[in-house]
């Protein structure tokens, strides 16, 4: 096998030189900057928008479906080859677009290019069903590698033509018949070896595998990092739906009927379907797709997702309690829900087990970008408002209009649920009723529900609804007023809320304050030294009760599944709207408080063994901060000490679990919020935004935070106060980062020797995180014996405050590895590196520490002479590495992985692969060059400008 990967490498480097010959300087850095069909795909958007001719949309949109067979027959080579093929093999893509953009001058050639594509995919649907059963042997995988080298110089050539000659001349159409019969003999050639492919399967009877060749995770089962996982043992069937069947729903059979024939399975072949429901809120776009989904729970789909998706906060949530409830492959108890979204949207784009994916209520089509599968046999469900983003998102778009007269008035009459059968009254008041409304399914749903609660006939009802509608009249309201209400609906959301009791009102106005969806009750229900209103929270009966209420008249739901509450946001817009000034600065303050201890960083217990209850409530502190800057941040609230604390305890767990995009969101609430900023409050806040620059390498921006995070502490802290020492590390850290070192002793010296010596009195501070920093800065003065002394004493600390074994003590053999190395004593590095790698990938195998210590295994064995084993190692490094990248785009990573393929360059340079190695090369000095372009990283010489592209902690 390493022998065709060599020859595959090999042919690819020669392809990469004649498509530089044949395209020329331009279109050759042009078709690299393709780094993944998704880039296609948007391109081919980009490319309708330019035409806008209905003959070259339609020809486009014939290319996409197929689109999905060329991507996984590119993955599965490429992932046959190695991780570090990657970058160079994406070039195709390139290739494809530039081919399809010069052929979309013409109808007659971009529709030679759609027969040669159509039937390319063709070809390869067999080998997407095949190619996931075994691994591809030598001779196999050589001949289909040379289908993709014969393919992309084909492409080439016919990409020289275009640009040769006019598009439109005679000469151009005649010479089609030469390019047909090249890529004719390229698909004939594609058939065989895919129908080779399914004999050997067949003749082996292998039993289908897990299908995650296009994905890293295969990669990481290899180096055993995490536990294998086939696609029988996901839990099937998976329904992750918000709620059960409506017993209540009615009418829209055409738009189901219309659903089933755009997203149900193609017997043609795998494919992706896609639709769209948009139309005003509350018209009953979610109520149809739950109704979509549960038919499909009947027709036996097997997976069903659905993904509240108003916010990015909310998208991850939903993903990651899919992925938990589908156990899907690479589920780990440390993933972050970033990492878990990845997991779903790749198990989804391969597997062969059909799917349905509910995107409920989209706001920003942007946020989809990233969030949802591009290939996969399955269904994608979205419901917006915009027509313009279901256009943009779904290839089949559906308006969903507000009921007639005769289904709403059906509908109310069948919500109210009267025991006889109505009369002829009843049916003319429903009517007027309908009318009233607008014919709005939400609406309907709410009013039937108060003429029930009620007991009232719906003529006695028209007539209150009538008074109140006449009271808006005459006194409109003030302040914000949202678009999507009419008069009508104001009346609706007036006769709904005055009913309401005062607990009921009250727990309204706190989910006011929160995110709509999955609304945990323990949030609410474990508040402490709350105002008088809220005391019913405490009270098991009384919380109940409010709760009930709430559910009985249709302002919220609740999953069976999960015990989750919802609300729809035009009820939990309408009601906000409503409260007044008061209300809503008092509700505000109580959610604060009740988002204060599940974060607080003082909790008493580490904040990584509450994790779990984090991330329900994440989105839950979003959703407060996005209040905030609505209601005009310090206009409305004040600034207080409890408000920067919470965001900024919060944006730490985030930073914890290496999401520092919405860390940064985070912070800046709190900063806006923390006027002053010489408080002991805004050093805190200032320690978290040092963290968030420094786990991203970019220790120039983290300078500025903790030179005065030091500068208020030292003038304002107590003494003996814990903030002192904690000031005097992050010196430590930003100093060494910056390739200080020498000067960092000093801080450290202080951070170790301050406060009490009083055992129980230190532990209460963190002096083995001391010691461990000040021995990295002794490491890097080369002053290995104080760095030696360091790390024993802090085993000690780490036993008394951690216990025996912990992740501490996994970071402490971390360094000792380094610290060895330099040395020259490399049997001990190995040894502290191998049990740095037991404690820190415990559970979490794929952190970015794990990264690091296979890096320095990897470093050791290349100074040992062991080639292979290096290779092994650093190439296990890089996986994790990637993976980190794909699943949360943060720069470091992409820094990381630079670093190990610089390394793995040395190692194959020594093994004599030149080709392999220059690639390498090449991909490593190109990243290095865009992140130093940044202006965020220190520049350095030699090896150091590699380290300095990593993160201090795991250089």
């Amino acid at each position: 096998m390493n022998d065709a990967r060599t020859n595959c490498v090999k042919a690819w480097t020669d392809v990469l030189v004649r498509c530089r010959e044949v395209l020329g300087e331009e279109d050759y850095e042009t078709v690299t900057e393709f780094k993944s069909v998704e880039q296609l795909i948007d391109a081919i958007r980009e490319i309708e928008e330019r035409y806008r001719s209905a003959g070259i949309a339609r020809l486009l949109n014939r290319i996409k479906p197929h689109l999905s067979q060329l991507s996984t027959f590119v993955n599965v080579l490429l992932m046959s080859l190695a991780p570090t093929n990657i970058g160079t093999t994406m070039i195709i893509w390139g290739i494809v677009n530039l081919l399809i953009l010069l052929a979309s001058e013409s109808e007659n050639a971009l529709g030679e290019i759609t027969t040669i594509l159509s039937d390319l995919g063709h070809r390869l649907a067999l080998f997407e069903i095949y190619s996931n059963d075994l691994e591809l042997e030598p001779s196999l995988l050589q001949a289909l590698f040379d289908v993709l080298v014969d393919l992309a110089l084909c492409s080439v050539t016919t990409i020289k033509h275009f640009r040769k000659n006019d598009i439109y001349s005679a000469t151009t159409i005649l010479s089609w018949s030469t390019i047909r019969g090249d890529f004719t003999s390229i698909i004939q050639e594609t058939s065989r070896k895919v129908n080779h492919l399914k004999e050997v399967v067949e003749a082996q009877n292998v039993k289908r595998l897990s299908r995650n060749h296009s994905s890293l995770l295969e990669r990481l089962r290899e180096v055993r990092l995490i536990r294998p996982n086939r696609q029988a043992e996901v839990q099937l069937p998976c329904l992750a739906l918000p709620f059960v069947q409506n017993p209540l729903f009615h009418a829209r059979q055409e738009v189901l009927e219309e659903l089933c024939g755009t997203l149900n399975h193609s017997i043609q072949g795998r494919s992706l379907r896609t639709a769209a429901l948009w139309g005003l809120g509350g018209v009953g776009k979610s109520q149809i797709a739950l109704e979509f989904a549960h038919q499909q729970v009947t027709a036996g789909c097997q997976i069903i997702l659905w993904i509240a998706s108003e916010t990015e906060s909310e998208i991850a949530s939903s993903f990651n309690k899919a992925a938990n409830q589908l156990q899907v492959p690479g589920l780990l108890p440390s993933n972050t829900p970033d990492q878990n979204q990845y997991l779903v949207l790749q198990f989804l784009q391969t597997t062969h087990i059909q799917w349905l994916l509910i995107y409920d209520n989209v706001e920003d089509q942007d946020i989809l970008t990233s969030s949802r599968p591009v290939s996969g046999d399955g269904a994608i469900l979205v419901t917006c408002r915009s027509e313009f983003i279901a256009a943009s998102l779904c290839g089949r778009t559906i308006e969903i209009s507000p009921f007639t007269t005769e289904e709403g008035s059906d509908l109310l009459l069948k919500v109210i649920g009267q025991p006889s059968p109505p009369t002829s009254r009843d049916k003319e008041c429903a009517m007027q009723l309908t009318q009233r409304l607008g014919g709005l399914a939400l609406a309907l749903d709410l009013m039937g529900k108060q003429i029930r609660a009620r007991k009232k006939t719906i003529e006695a009802f028209l007539a209150t609804y009538d008074e109140h509608r006449r009271l808006l009249n005459k006194q409109p309201r003030r302040g914000i007023r949202n678009p999507y209400y009419s008069k009508d609906l104001d009346t609706v959301w007036e006769t709904s809320f005055l009913s309401l009791s005062q607990n009921a009102g009250n727990l309204l106005s706190l989910i006011c304050f929160v995110s709509p969806d999955d609304i945990p009750d323990f949030l609410f229900t474990k508040g402490k030294d709350l105002p008088s209103q809220y005391r019913f929270l405490t009270d098991t009966e009384e919380w109940e009760d409010a709760k009930i209420e709430l559910l009985d008249l249709s302002l919220i739901n609740i999953n069976p599944r999960t015990s989750f509450m919802s609300i729809h946001r035009l009820t939990h817009d309408a009601y906000f709207d409503r409260i007044n000034e008061e209300q809503k600065f008092a509700a505000y303050s109580a959610v604060l408080s009740l988002l204060h201890e599940p974060f607080s960083r003082k909790a008493g217990s580490h904040l990584y063994t509450r994790w779990d209850t984090c991330s329900k409530l994440i989105q839950h502190v979003h959703a407060l901060g996005d209040r905030y800057r609505q209601l005009g941040e310090t206009k409305f609230y004040p600034p207080q000490e409890l408000m920067t604390i919470v965001f900024n305890d919060a944006a730490w767990y985030l930073v914890e679990t290496g999401f520092f995009q919405g860390s940064k969101r985070l912070t800046e609430v709190a900063s806006k919020n923390c006027v002053n900023k010489e408080s002991l409050e805004y050093a805190d806040l200032l320690d978290t935004i040092s963290t968030i620059y420094g786990r991203q390498s970019h220790v120039l921006k983290a300078q500025e935070a903790w030179s005065k995070m030091l500068e208020i502490t030292l003038r304002f802290s107590l003494p003996n106060d814990e903030r002192i020492p904690r000031a005097y590390n992050a010196t430590v850290n930003g100093l060494v980062g910056m390739w200080k070192a020498k000067d960092a002793i000093e801080y450290g010296n202080k951070a170790v020797e301050y406060g009490p010596r009083e055992v129980n009195k230190r532990l209460e501070s963190n002096p083995d995180r001391w010691l461990r920093c000040r021995a990295c800065a002794y490491y890097y003065i080369n002053d290995l014996d104080n760095a030696k002394k360091d790390l024993e004493e802090a085993e000690y600390w780490q036993d008394l405050k951690h216990g025996k074994n912990s992740h501490y003590h996994g970071e402490a053999a971390f360094i000792s590895t380094k610290v060895a190395i330099k040395a020259g004593e490399l049997d001990e590095a190995y040894a502290f590196s191998e049990r740095a790698f037991e404690l820190l990938s415990m559970g979490k195998p794929t952190h970015v520490f794990v990264a690091a210590t296979r890096y320095q295994q990897g470093y050791i064995r290349l100074l040992q002479g062991s080639y292979s084993e290096a290779l092994a190692r650093f190439r296990d490094a890089l996986i994790i590495s990637q993976f980190n990248e794909l699943s949360n785009g943060v720069q470091s990573y992409t820094g990381t992985s630079a670093r190990c393929k610089w390394r793995m360059s040395q190692v194959l340079d020594l093994q004599n692969s030149k080709t392999e190695a220059k690639l390498l090369r090449e991909e490593a000095e190109k990243t290095k060059k865009e992140l130093y372009d940044t202006g965020l990283f220190v520049q350095r010489e030699g090896d150091e400008s590699w380290d300095t592209l990593v993160p201090l902690l795991f250089r």
